[in-house]
Order: C-alpha cells, then sequence, then structure tokens
C-alpha cells in the first residue's frame, strides 16, 4: 500500500473554498463550512471531513442547498433564540448563535 498524499491545511482550505464559491456559495459560508471540514479532517474524523467537498460541490450546483439563504434569528426569551438556516449549507448555520449575545434587562446577563 502507498502512503497517502499529504496536502498543507492552507493550500487544502484554498482550493475547498474556491470550489465552494465557483458552485455559488458565498464567500462568508464556504469559509465557515471548509473551517469546519478541515478541522474534522485534522481531528482525523474524515467522514465529515474534506472529502465531503465534492458533495457540497453538488448539492449547490444541484439545487440541493440554497446558495444564497437568508437566515432569520428570532430571539425568544432573554437568553434563546431559533434560527432558521432557509436550507444552506449547514456549517455557517452552526456558527451563527456562536456569533450572538444575549442581554437579559433583567437580570443584566450577557450570555455566550
Amino acid at each position: 500500500m502507498t502512503d497517502p498524499t499529504r496536502y498543507p491545511a492552507a493550500l487544502l482550505a484554498e482550493a475547498c473554498q474556491s470550489k465552494l464559491v465557483t458552485a455559488g456559495a458565498l464567500q462568508e459560508d464556504a469559509a465557515e463550512t471548509v473551517r469546519a471540514l478541515i478541522q474534522a479532517s485534522r481531528l482525523g474524523t474524515d467522514s465529515h471531513g474534506v472529502r465531503l467537498i465534492g458533495y457540497y460541490v453538488d448539492m449547490l450546483t444541484n439545487g440541493g442547498v440554497r446558495k444564497r439563504p437568508v437566515r432569520r434569528f428570532e430571539q425568544t426569551a432573554p437568553a434563546t433564540g431559533r434560527l432558521d438556516a432557509d436550507s444552506g449549507l449547514g456549517h455557517p448555520a452552526a456558527y451563527q448563535p456562536r456569533k450572538r449575545r444575549f442581554v437579559s434587562p433583567d437580570t443584566q446577563a450577557l450570555v455566550l
């Protein structure tokens, strides 16, 4: 058996990003998707890693995933909310709640 070909993560990320953007993904969505795929591959979870790039390109190209989703966030309580990801790529939707900050006027608490 031959040794697998190895590529620097930055080069691999750049190639994956290019493929997703060429297939129609938003630049930021492509970057967040690639971030997750590279992380999975680095951790040895190839079933969730960069080997899926072709699948995501096919989904974008064939309409299985919205290229330009309009995500909507609804705050449901001081520290909770609901995200409608509009059938876009899942990785950017998964990262989005981490970007939100909730401040409760009742408790003055910041929830991350």
